[in-house]
């Protein structure tokens, strides 16, 4: 579940992305039909040169989406200091794929102080506010909604 702010903010920048995507998509399908793409899927991934812009970038974006999801799982835990994340163990717990601020609530991961020592999700704070456009944590080093 989202906040009504987060929901909102969701909305608004979601269409300026989709806006963004349908603008850009006719140059990138002529982009992986051109002969310089050719050349490089025909040293790399020679199944894709037969295909043309559009069947290519259907097939990056299924491998793209495939990535995002498993990328930053941590090979640790989550209990030493490096930062608490999803892991595959905590995964297998719910029945939905948790995002990174939830998987930091159940394990009751702080996002760090603004000292140097300790910065390791202040990350998350800032795109939250910065990038995303949302309201800031009433307690930045323990996010709560």
């Amino acid at each position: 579940r989202t906040t009504a702010n987060q929901g909102a903010t969701l909305r608004v920048k979601g269409a300026i992305a989709q806006n963004l995507s349908i603008a850009a998509e006719g140059k990138v399908k002529e982009f992986l039909s051109s002969e310089e793409m050719n050349e490089v899927f025909q040293r790399c991934c020679p199944l894709m040169v037969p295909l043309n812009g559009e069947e290519r970038l259907a097939v990056l974006h299924t491998l793209v989406m495939g990535s995002e999801l498993v990328h930053n799982f941590p090979s640790v835990d989550g209990t030493g200091n490096f930062f608490k994340d999803l892991t595959i163990k905590l995964a297998m717990e719910y029945p939905w794929f948790l995002n990174e601020w939830q998987a930091l609530l159940i394990l009751n991961g702080t996002t760090g102080s603004k000292d140097a020592k300790n910065t390791s999700n202040r990350v998350y704070v800032d795109a939250e506010v910065s990038i995303y456009g949302c309201k800031a944590f009433a307690k930045e080093q323990h996010p709560t909604w």
